[in-house]
C-alpha cells in the first residue's frame, strides 16, 4: 500500500450533536465531508436519518478532535486505518444503528504507526458486538434505506469483485464500497478509496448510471483513482477531496488536479477548505465552507480614463470571478469574467464625455455562491477635446465560431474624419482588461489618409475556454483617443471518438494520455459517441475517430459520416491487423467506401525481419514520406500489430495528389498471411512501398487511416525515443484544418478530381467542391473587389477540365455582379 487513504465499507446512522446553520431553502439532504486530515469521514443527513461514510484515523484522533464535535448509522467503505480508526471513539461515545462494511480481512494501517491495523480493527469488532450493532457485508446491487426520496445503492464492493484477481485479494483500496446516493435529480458518488481496478469494475457493470453531480475523490486525489475512463462517466460537475494539510503522500496528485480543470470540475479540498457543506433540495445545490472569506485586498482604484472610458481595477485576497455593474442613474449595464483571479481589472468602453457613472464591483467564489462581496464607487469622465480626432470605426473577427489554442484575426478599421493626414497613431488589442499582461499585439500606423480610413489587423489566440471581453484602444503617442470592445465565445475544438460500436478503447482509459495532450497542445476537447452516429452529434466535431470497431455501421450512420466529409468534416481510422479475425477491418472499409476514399485497410499483418522488438510484427517504423503533415521531427514509431493499407481495388496502394502516406516500412517489410485465412493483399518485401498510414483529402473533408493502435496510451506513459504522441498531435492537427481550407488548396483539390476514374464519385467531388469554391470565392470579392485579378490568377495557374469549368463559373459570376451593380 502506498497510502493511508482506503475507507472500510461501513455505513453508520448517527444523530447530529450540535446544531449546524442550514440555507434558508429547506434541503432534503445535507452531506458533509469533514476535515480529518488525512483520512476519510462523509456524513450524510437526511430528514430521516444519518449516515457516516468512514471515520477518520485514529492515529489522529479524528473522532475527539472533528467527528464526536459535529455527530450516529456509519458505512466503513474498506479496512484501512485511516477510514476506520476513528470509530473506535465514536463507539465508545454514540449509539450507531448499524455497521455496512466490503471486507474486514487484511486490515491494514497503511502507515505502520502505533498498533497494528489489525488488532485496532478487532478492537472495534469487540465494540460492535458489545454494543449489539447489527454488522453486515455489503452486496453489490443492495439498496439502503436512507430516508424517503432518497435512492442509495451500492454499485460495487468487495462482494463484486473479480474472485480471481490478486489485485482484488491483496489491495483493500480496490475492494472500496462504491456508494451512489440520489435525490431527486442531485446525486452523490462515494467511491472510498477505489483504484483503477475497482473503477473499471463498476464501469462494466454500470457504464453510464455512474453519472452523478458530486463525487467524492477516490483515494484522496491519488493518481491511481480518478481514471479518465471513469470520470468520463461520472461526469461530476463538482468534486470533493478528502486530504491533510502537507500530508507525506503528495495528495491531491497534481496529474488529478488537471484532470478536473480539464473536465472543468469545481473541486473542493478539506486541506485548503476544511469542513465542507453541501445543501440539496434535489433540484440544486449548495456549498458552504470554513475557508477564509473572501475579502477586498485592495479597494477599486481608476487607473486608465478616457472621455469614453474607464479602467477599474481592484485586489481579492483569493482568487475569485469579476464583476461591474454600472450606470448614470442605476446598473444598467454589466462586465462579467468567470475566471478566477486576483487581480481584478474590468475596462468600460461606450462611455459618455463629461458624464458620472456610479458602479458597483463585485467578486464572489464561483464554487459558493453565498461567498460574495461588493463595494460601490463613481467614475467621471473627461470632456475631451472636441478635435475631429481618429476613431476605431468596426469591431470584427475573421470567424465566426472561435476556438481555443485556434489562431484567428481580430479586425479594427481605424477612420480620420480630419482633412489632414493623422500621423503618430498606434492600436493596442488587450483580453480582458487594458492591463499590460493582457495585451495581445500593438500596430502602428504611419499615418492614416485624411477622410479615410485603415485597417489594423492582429493575428489572436485565446487559450482557454470561455467568453472573453477584446478591448481595443487607440492612442496618439500615450494619449488615448478613443477605445472598443466586442465580447467573443471561445469554444473547444471537438474531437469525438465513436463508442457505439463495440470500440470501448475510450472508456477503458486508452486514450487517456492522447486526450490530455491534443487538449493541453491544441484545445481539442475529446468526447464520446455512445448512443450510435448521427449528423446532428457529429456535425461540430473537428475530427470524428472511429477506432477499430466489431460492430457494423447502420445505413443511417454511413450517411451520416458521408455528410459530415462532404461539409468539411475529417475521419480519423486506427485499425490493427486481423491476426485470427481478431480485427475487422471490414467495417472501416465499409466507411471509407461509402466516403469514396481511394484507401483501404489490408486483412493481414505488416513484418519486418530485421527492424524489429523480437516478434517481426513489433517492429519500428522509421520512414515518414510527408512531413507537412505528420511533422518535421518525426523519426520513429513502434507497431505491435499493424496492418498495411491498400487501395479500393485491394491491391498496393500508391500515392497521388490526393492520397498521401504519412508512415511506410523499409526495404525488407513485407506483408505476411500469418493466420493462413487467405484474406489479405500481400505485399512481398521489396516490391513496393508499402504504407502503414495514409491520408486522403476527399475534396471537402478529409481522413486518416492508421493500420495500428497508434492512440493506445502506453505510448502516453512510456514514450521512451518514440514520436507516436508527435505523430498522432500533428496529424489531428491537419485534419482540423479541413474546414479552413485556402482558396488554393481548395482549387489544387478540384484540379485532382479529373485523377477520379469513377464518374458518378466525379461528378459528386466536384459539385460538393464546386459550391464551396464559389462561396469562397464570392465572399473574397465581396471583401474586397480588388482581388478578382488575384483569384483569376489562381485559376489559370491550373491545367484541368474541373478547373476549366470553375473559372466558366467564376467569369458568370463576375458577369452577374457588373449587371447586378449596373442595373441598381
Amino acid at each position: 500500500m502506498n497510502s493511508r487513504t482506503a475507507r472500510l465499507g461501513l455505513v453508520a446512522l448517527a444523530f447530529l450533536l450540535i446544531c449546524v446553520t442550514l440555507p434558508a431553502a429547506d434541503p432534503v439532504m445535507q452531506v458533509t465531508f469533514l476535515d480529518v486530515g488525512q483520512g476519510d469521514c462523509t456524513i450524510i443527513r437526511t430528514a430521516e436519518k444519518t449516515i457516516m461514510i468512514d471515520a477518520g484515523d485514529d492515529n489522529c484522533d479524528a473522532a475527539k478532535k472533528h467527528i464526536i464535535p459535529y455527530l450516529k448509522r456509519a458505512i466503513i467503505t474498506h479496512p484501512h486505518r485511516d477510514h476506520f480508526g476513528g470509530f473506535i471513539e465514536l463507539l465508545r461515545t454514540i449509539s450507531f444503528g448499524e455497521f455496512y462494511y466490503s471486507t474486514d480481512s487484511n486490515a491494514s494501517a497503511e502507515d505502520g504507526t502505533k498498533a497494528g491495523a489489525g488488532s485496532i480493527y478487532g478492537t472495534m469488532l469487540e465494540l460492535i458486538k458489545e454494543k449489539d450493532v447489527p454488522y453486515v457485508k455489503a452486496k453489490p446491487g443492495e439498496k439502503l434505506d436512507f430516508g424517503k426520496g432518497i435512492k442509495a445503492e451500492v454499485l460495487f464492493c468487495a462482494a463484486g469483485a473479480k474472485e480471481s484477481s490478486d489485485v482484488f485479494k491483496t489491495n483493500q483500496n480496490e475492494n472500496s464500497i462504491i456508494l451512489k446516493v440520489t435525490a431527486d435529480k442531485i446525486s452523490y458518488l462515494f467511491p472510498g478509496d477505489a483504484e483503477k481496478n475497482a473503477e473499471q469494475a463498476v464501469i462494466d457493470a454500470h457504464s453510464r448510471k455512474l453519472k452523478s453531480t458530486v463525487l467524492k475523490s477516490g483515494h484522496h486525489g491519488s493518481r491511481t483513482s480518478s481514471t479518465h475512463a471513469f470520470l468520463d462517466l461520472v461526469e461530476p460537475e463538482y468534486a470533493a477531496i478528502s486530504v491533510g494539510e502537507g500530508n507525506s503522500f503528495g495528495h491531491p496528485n497534481q496529474e488529478i488536479i488537471d484532470r478536473y480543470d480539464y473536465l472543468n470540475i469545481k473541486t473542493f479540498r478539506t486541506d485548503k477548505d476544511g469542513t465542507i457543506e453541501s445543501f440539496t433540495d434535489g433540484k440544486k445545490i449548495e456549498f458552504v465552507t470554513k475557508h477564509s472569506p473572501l475579502d477586498f485586498a485592495k479597494k477599486p482604484e481608476i487607473i486608465s480614463l478616457t472621455s469614453n472610458s474607464a479602467t477599474i481595477q481592484w485586489t481579492t485576497n483569493r482568487a475569485g470571478t469579476t464583476a461591474i455593474e454600472y450606470g448614470t442613474s442605476s446598473y444598467s449595464e454589466s462586465k462579467n469574467n468567470d475566471h478566477e483571479v486576483k487581480v481584478h481589472t474590468v475596462t468600460l468602453t461606450g462611455l459618455k464625455p463629461a458624464t458620472t457613472y456610479k458602479f458597483k464591483a463585485i467578486s464572489k467564489d464561483p464554487r459558493e455562491t453565498s461567498k460574495q462581496i461588493s463595494t460601490t464607487g463613481t467614475v467621471t469622465t473627461p470632456k475631451g477635446s472636441g478635435q475631429p480626432l481618429p476613431k476605431i470605426q468596426n469591431f470584427a473577427t475573421n470567424y465566426d465560431k472561435l476556438y481555443m489554442k485556434h489562431p484567428f484575426k481580430v479586425l479594427l478599421p481605424v477612420a480620420n474624419p480630419s482633412e489632414k493626414a493623422a500621423k503618430g497613431y498606434k492600436i493596442e488589442l488587450y483580453h480582458s482588461a487594458m492591463h499590460p499582461n493582457n495585451l495581445i499585439d500593438t500596430v502602428n500606423f504611419s499615418s492614416i489618409p485624411a477622410e479615410s480610413a485603415v485597417e489594423a489587423v492582429f493575428a489572436t489566440e485565446i487559450t482557454w475556454i470561455g467568453d472573453v471581453e477584446l478591448i481595443a484602444i487607440l492612442k496618439d503617442g500615450d494619449t488615448i483617443i478613443d477605445t472598443a470592445s466586442i465580447n467573443v465565445k471561445i469554444n473547444s475544438k471537438l474531437f469525438m471518438v465513436d463508442t457505439s460500436h463495440g470500440n470501448i478503447d475510450y472508456y477503458t482509459g486508452k486514450f487517456a494520455g492522447m486526450k490530455m495532450d491534443i487538449y493541453k497542445e491544441d484545445g481539442f476537447q475529446m468526447k464520446s459517441i455512445y448512443k450510435g452516429i448521427t449528423y446532428d452529434k457529429i456535425k461540430d466535431a473537428f475530427v470524428v475517430c472511429i477506432p477499430h470497431p466489431d460492430k457494423d455501421f447502420t445505413r443511417d450512420e454511413l450517411a451520416a459520416l458521408k455528410r459530415y466529409s462532404n461539409g468539411g468534416g475529417s475521419i480519423l481510422m486506427f485499425c490493427k491487423a486481423d491476426y485470427r479475425n481478431f480485427s475487422n477491418p471490414d467495417m472501416l472499409n465499409d466507411v471509407l467506401e461509402v466516403l469514396d476514399s481511394k484507401i483501404r485497410f489490408n486483412d493481414d499483418q505488416m513484418c519486418d525481419p530485421s527492424d524489429n522488438i523480437g516478434p517481426p510484427w513489433k517492429f519500428f517504423v522509421s520512414k515518414f514520406p510527408n512531413p507537412g503533415i505528420t511533422g518535421d521531427g518525426i523519426k520513429k514509431l513502434l507497431t505491435k500489430s499493424a496492418c498495411s493499407l491498400v487501395n479500393n481495388k485491394y491491391k498496393a496502394l500508391k500515392e497521388s495528389s490526393s492520397v498521401k502516406f504519412l508512415a511506410v516500412g523499409d526495404d525488407d517489410v513485407y506483408n505476411s498471411d500469418v493466420d493462413e485465412m487467405n484474406d489479405g493483399y500481400i505485399y512481398a518485401s521489396g516490391s513496393s512501398i508499402i504504407p502503414l498510414a495514409a491520408t486522403e483529402d476527399l475534396g471537402s473533408g478529409r481522413v486518416a487511416c492508421i493500420g495500428d493502435q497508434l492512440y493506445m496510451d502506453v505510448y502516453y506513459n512510456n514514450p521512451s525515443d518514440l514520436d507516436t504522441i508527435e505523430f498522432n498531435r500533428n496529424i489531428t492537427k491537419w485534419l482540423s484544418l479541413s474546414k479552413e481550407k485556402s482558396l488554393k488548396e481548395l482549387l489544387d483539390i478540384v484540379a485532382s478530381v479529373d485523377e477520379i476514374d469513377d464518374y458518378e464519385v466525379r461528378a459528386e467531388r466536384f459539385e460538393s467542391l464546386s459550391k464551396k469554391l464559389l462561396r469562397k470565392i464570392k465572399t473574397k470579392i465581396d471583401n474586397n473587389p480588388e482581388q478578382v485579378d488575384v483569384i483569376r490568377a489562381l485559376i489559370q495557374q491550373h491545367n484541368s477540365e474541373s478547373i476549366d469549368r470553375i473559372d466558366i463559373m467564376f467569369n458568370q459570376m463576375i458577369m452577374f455582379d457588373h449587371l447586378h451593380e449596373a442595373n441598381r
